[in-house]
């Protein structure tokens, strides 16, 4: 009776560990993506009064983002807004007159809460928060070129159309830690 619980026991241990499956990790050349940005910036309160809409800017940008885990990503980006200095009364001979480049850090929230699925869902929602050094182009004879650090911190909603094509708005909120907050959105 002590030999059939013990072979028993054992044949049961040996069945448990054959049906375990290990989590296999990525090559460091898998999950890259390199993304074009287009959108539009404005500041947080109307400048110039003049409201949300007609201080609204164009925003162009490119991002290089390595995506760690199904819940975790890190990448690095670069934009430039178009006209923004005039804002301020200054105009600016560039036409790219302002920009930002930086680092960030993505946190995919619908695999965090509800679990990968093994594939992107058709929806997903992350949260991305990054920092990074925002220049002005200012005219030499106006003054000198402002520099400052930036925090950005906002919301993707992924829209994943195909499995290598997907559609993103992002909004996001920036400050140029002195005195200025930029509302960012990206489609």
């Amino acid at each position: 009776m002590k030999k059939a619980i013990l072979l028993t026991a054992i044949a049961l241990c040996t069945m448990t560990s054959q049906a375990q499956t290990t989590v296999a990790g990525s090559k460091f050349t898998d999950n890259w993506s390199f993304t074009l940005k287009g959108g539009a910036i404005s500041p947080s309160k109307g400048v110039n009064d003049n409201g949300f809409w007609k201080d609204t800017r164009g925003v162009v940008g490119v991002e290089l983002r390595k995506q760690i885990t199904p819940v975790f990503g890190l990448g690095a980006e670069g934009e430039w807004s178009v006209n923004s200095s005039s804002w301020y009364g200054v105009k600016s001979a560039n036409a790219f007159d302002h920009q930002y480049v930086g680092v960030f850090g993505a946190v995919n929230l619908m695999n965090a809460f509800a679990g990968y699925a093994g594939a992107p869902r058709v929806f997903e929602l992350e949260l991305v928060a990054g920092t990074g050094w925002l220049h002005a182009y200012y005219p030499h004879t106006v003054s000198d070129d402002g520099n400052s650090w930036g925090t950005k911190v906002g919301l993707n909603f992924n829209f994943n159309l195909l499995t290598y094509i997907n559609f993103v708005v992002f909004c996001s909120v920036a400050f140029n830690c002195i005195t200025i907050c930029f509302a960012f959105f990206y489609i």
